[in-house]
Order: C-alpha cells, then structure tokens, then sequence
C-alpha cells in the first residue's frame, strides 16, 4: 500500500472537516454537529468523523501532528499547513500497519470529491477523478469574490 498516496488523500479529504472535528471537542457536541450538517452531506460527515476518531489519539500523541492539525483547522486551505499535516499523516500510518489497514478501508468505503472555495478563493482548472465505491461530488463556491473555474469531477 502507498501509504504517502493514502496520507495525501487523508488530508484532502479531512482538511475542510477539521475546524469542526477540533472545535467541536471544545463546543458542545450537537453545536458543531450542527455547523457540520450545514455545510457536508451526512455520508462525508461520518466518514470525516470515522476517520478522525482513528487519526485524532496518533495525532495528539505528537506534538508536531498536534500542531500541523491546529493549523489545517485555522486555514484549511492552506497548501504549506495542508503539506505538514500530510507528512505527519504518512508517518503515523508507516508506523502502525493496522491503523493503515483501517484508514484504506474508510477512505475506499465511499469516494467523496469537493472542491469548495471560501471568502474570494479562487480555484482553477482542478480535475477529480474517482474509482471505488459511491460516489460523492459536490462544487461550492462561497462568499464575495469566489471564484470557481475549469472543474471537473469524473467517475470512472
């Protein structure tokens, strides 16, 4: 198993989930629920949600995956805090073999793609392109100044 192909995909998935996962182990559990059912379908949420209760007690046993995962939750979209969360993934998942099995197992049940662009993001010329189970795929632009341009999402 790839297991730097499985990190990238882990983060890309989690990134715009983990303000909510953080934050909602520090807001009252049906307040963040409730943030998360706004923005995400149901079947992302609890993906996101299986995933993290895999990941969180690896990533809190490391200061620097702590801190990479404090820092995707301040800004979710950015590459560099995206980049050190991924390293810190893929040397969770090459030191624990059945954590790794699990992770696959998660991220192949349902294949959910997103591009979602907040507060004057600009995202162009992004191509998606999924194999697996069900899925999910969703372009959301929000906010003043979004821009969204040359996305493409393909099932094969």
């Amino acid at each position: 198993m790839d297991v730097g192909a499985l990190a990238k995909d882990v983060v890309a998935f989690l990134a715009p989930f983990l303000p909510y996962l953080v934050k909602g182990a520090k807001l009252a559990g049906q307040e963040a629920a409730k943030k998360l059912g706004e923005q995400f379908s149901e079947e992302s949420v609890a993906a996101a949600k299986s995933l993290w209760e895999r990941l969180r007690p690896k990533a809190e046993a490391r200061p620097a995956a702590q801190e990479a995962v404090e820092e995707v939750a301040a800004a979710p979209q950015d590459a560099d805090a995206q980049a050190a969360l991924r390293l810190q993934v893929r040397q969770i998942l090459s030191e624990d073999e059945a954590l790794t099995a699990e992770v696959a197992r998660v991220m192949a049940s349902a294949v959910i793609q997103r591009v979602l662009a907040q507060r004057r993001a600009i995202i162009k010329d992004v191509e998606q392109r999924a194999k697996g189970g069900p899925t999910e795929q969703e372009v959301k632009g929000e906010g003043k100044g979004t821009r969204i341009k040359g996305v493409r999402q393909i099932r094969e």
